[in-house]
């Protein structure tokens, strides 16, 4: 009876040990990337998030180096969670490249008030947001800008039971100059299945807003796009701005489109 006991417990301790392994192995806290004078390649578990406290952003690129999180094909990545002191993403001098493929979700939020969560401010910036469903948070600032001739390619699939109404791609900021703001360069934002969600949540804010030259365009071929402000759901002052989709909401309580 004694030694039955001793092996029960041997078991339970094995089974113990055995989860313990296996669940740090699944998922990594990688901490702030810096990739401007070495690339970072991050491939093999099944989650990764990136916490950043103060002025910290979450990954950094230049000098035409890349960050690749996750892979095109038999991807192992799950879920990519980004939550930033400062940008979520941000490009230095000499850009460079950010590739992000996540089977089920990505959510990105930065807290910086100027360069907003996904910030493409030096040329030769181009990133790219591949999953499932995509969410990106401007807490403080806005949620995307461009200030260069940079590409910001965003692309949400869906999965086999999302239906047109629900939201795939959800872009949303307390930005009163912009949830997205767009001078230069070009922005893509695709629903695959499912329909595309822009918020400016301030006041009298700007969910839109776009400047100089630079192109939008905003798919959604089997969804809504849907666009809300308290002030101009789009301003539209030099730039190309597309919506395509089954159909257009703009909901803002001063104008819908301002040219």
């Amino acid at each position: 009876m004694k030694r039955r006991k001793n092996l029960e417990r041997a078991i339970v301790l094995g089974l113990l040990l055995s989860t313990s392994v296996y669940g740090s192995a699944w998922a990594e806290e990688i901490g702030a990337i810096d990739a401007t004078a070495s690339d970072a390649e991050y491939t093999t578990e099944t989650e990764y998030t990136i916490t950043t406290t103060g002025n910290k952003n979450g990954i950094t690129v230049g000098d035409g180096h890349q960050v690749i999180i996750g892979s095109e094909q038999n991807n192992n990545v799950n879920t990519v969670t980004i939550n930033a002191g400062d940008s979520g993403l941000t490009s230095k001098n000499g850009g460079g490249t950010v590739i992000i493929n996540a089977n089920d979700e990505i959510s990105i939020t930065g807290n910086d008030m100027f360069y907003s969560a996904l910030s493409a401010g030096a040329a030769g910036t181009e990133y790219s947001l591949n999953s499932a469903k995509i969410s990106i948070n401007g807490d403080y600032g806005g949620a995307i800008n461009i200030g260069s001739n940079s590409i910001i390619s965003i692309t949400a699939a869906g999965t086999n039971d999302t239906e047109n109404n629900d939201i795939v791609n959800n872009i949303v900021s307390t930005s009163a100059s912009g949830t997205i703001n767009l001078s230069a360069g070009e922005l893509n934002i695709t629903a695959e299945k499912g329909s595309n969600y822009i918020e400016s949540t301030a006041g009298s804010g700007v969910a839109i807003s776009t400047s100089k030259l630079g192109t939008a365009n905003i798919i959604a071929n089997n969804g809504k796009n849907i666009v809300k402000a308290g002030g101009y759901g789009i301003r539209a002052q030099g730039s190309n701005v597309t919506l395509t989709a089954l159909s257009n909401e703009i909901t803002a309580n001063s104008r819908g489109i301002c040219l």
